[in-house]
């Protein structure tokens, strides 16, 4: 049981100022490297072909739309860590936050011979601990919401 109280309404909102911070930082740093690729595509056609013959061009198309989503998912995380009236939409957003991480994955190891290299790996597992993080965070607000406001109910009855 979640205990809260008038002075600390938004228990998780240390998980969600940092989970967002970290989501805009890793989504800047996505971007300019999947635009550099993507300004590349032509080149890395003729040079390095992928395994099933998918254009560059489109792999990095895919990344930088997943970039864009983690983009929104910090923006939102920034700007409703301390209203826990909106945890339910940000515990959302973390678990679409997952299927992306998964996405990514499976995107990634359909373009690289079939496999993951370990170093793409170790990027994944990090990735994953970064919605989870989100998603608890988002839960302890939302918690202390259902608890405020099932108190402030009663108190009229």
């Amino acid at each position: 049981m979640y205990y809260t109280n008038m002075f600390n309404p938004t228990p998780g909102k240390n998980f969600l100022l940092v989970t967002g911070i970290l989501y805009i930082l890793f989504a800047a740093m996505n971007l300019i490297s999947s635009v550099m690729g993507l300004s590349a595509a032509e080149y890395w056609d003729t040079a390095l072909p992928t395994m099933n013959n998918m254009p560059w061009s489109v792999y990095y198309t895919v990344f930088i739309l997943s970039a864009l989503f983690q983009l929104f998912i910090g923006i939102m995380g920034i700007s409703n860590y301390t209203r826990p009236d909106r945890a339910h939409i940000l515990r959302w957003l973390g678990v679409i936050g997952i299927f992306n991480v998964i996405i990514r994955v499976m995107f990634a190891s359909a373009v690289f011979a079939g496999g993951i290299v370990s170093g793409f790996a170790l990027t994944y597992l990090a990735g994953i601990t970064l919605p989870i993080l989100y998603i608890s965070g988002a839960h302890k607000n939302l918690i202390a919401h259902r608890l405020m406001t099932s108190q402030s109910m009663s108190s009229y009855m």
